[in-house]
């Protein structure tokens, strides 16, 4: 504060503050001022407190009272700005990577600012990437993130969808961009990993024995999984014995049968062959072997029954 004129008297000086700092915030020479006689001016003081926290830049306004010794000039007010020097925090995930299985949801993934901050701070989110099907396997809530000035901590909420199928492993990545106070940090995209845990399916026939009689051909042999897969499965078959005679009473090569995710019953067709000859009924064995993303099941093997078709022939004597 400053006379237009040196005074021989004390000139006293009262002053309020208002603005948008905080008394904790900076430290200002208490009200009144005295201005010495003999002298012209003092001074008001404002040191401003860091708090470490990036925030808006801060006001204080100090306004003359009514001063003793003296009136007022034309100036009665002054504003001194608080300019914020602290960083903008950074935002990023807590981690790079994390993992859980299928029956876990939701997932939170957490968001942290490297220091709290004055300012409310948003960042956006969204599945960039990952071999998980968006809507399939997965629903992301949202997709901005705000901190409350102070807040540290936030979560992205992930909602794993079970399908209780045997399959791979699946992954997800969540990228962070466009944050506003604040800047993105090293870790700014995170890779999660839904564990399929339903087990692998079995494979077997869906009946252990069938028949038919000779004149049916082709017979036909169905083969189940337990439950659907979301892998292909594919399992190898052959005759193996029985008192039918390969190629004579039968035609069967030994083959593989491929289910495609999410097919269950597929067939085996064995051509029979009319001897046109009266017999026994004779059996042919078919087995499953060297599952693949299956496991055997308990009717890996099938017997089949030829039915003889063929009347007994007549016995008389000859004329």
């Amino acid at each position: 504060m400053e006379l237009s004129a040196v005074s021989g008297k004390d000139v006293t000086v009262p002053f309020t503050l208002a603005g948008t700092a905080k008394p904790s915030q900076y430290r200002i020479t208490p009200s009144p001022v005295v201005i010495k006689a003999g002298t012209k001016s003092a001074a008001i003081a404002v040191q401003p407190a860091d708090n470490g926290i990036n925030e808006d830049d801060k006001t204080v306004t100090v306004s003359m009272g009514v001063p003793a010794n003296a009136v007022q000039g034309r100036t009665t007010e002054s504003t001194v700005t608080i300019v914020d020097a602290d960083p903008a925090p950074a935002v990023s995930f807590a981690s790079g990577s994390s993992r859980g299985d299928e029956k876990t949801s939701p997932v939170r993934l957490e968001v942290a600012l490297s220091a709290p901050s004055g300012r409310p701070v948003t960042v956006e989110y969204a599945a960039t990437g990952g071999s998980a099907i968006k809507g399939k396997d997965y629903a992301l809530q949202g997709s901005v993130l705000t901190f409350a000035p102070g807040e540290t901590k936030k979560t992205i909420d992930i909602d794993i969808m079970n399908h209780n199928v045997y399959d791979d492993n699946k992954t997800l990545e969540v990228s962070l961009k466009g944050p506003k106070n604040a800047v993105l940090g090293s870790a700014t995209k995170r890779t999660y990993t839904i564990i399929n845990t339903t087990p692998m399916p079995s494979v077997g026939f869906l009946h252990p024995d069938s028949s038919g009689d000779e004149k049916t051909s082709p017979a036909r042999l169905e083969v189940a999984l337990s439950a659907p897969s979301g892998k292909p499965v594919t399992v190898e078959y052959a005759a193996t014995g029985g008192t039918a005679v390969p190629g004579t009473n039968y035609v069967l090569k030994d083959g593989t049968l491929t289910f495609a995710p999410g097919e269950t019953v597929k067939t085996i067709e064995v051509r029979v062959k009319d001897d046109d000859v009266n017999t026994d009924d004779r059996t042919f064995e078919v087995s499953l072997k060297n599952p693949r993303n299956a496991t055997l099941g308990s009717t890996a093997l099938h017997t089949y029954t030829i039915l003889d078709a063929d009347p007994a022939p007549t016995v008389a004597f000859a004329s």
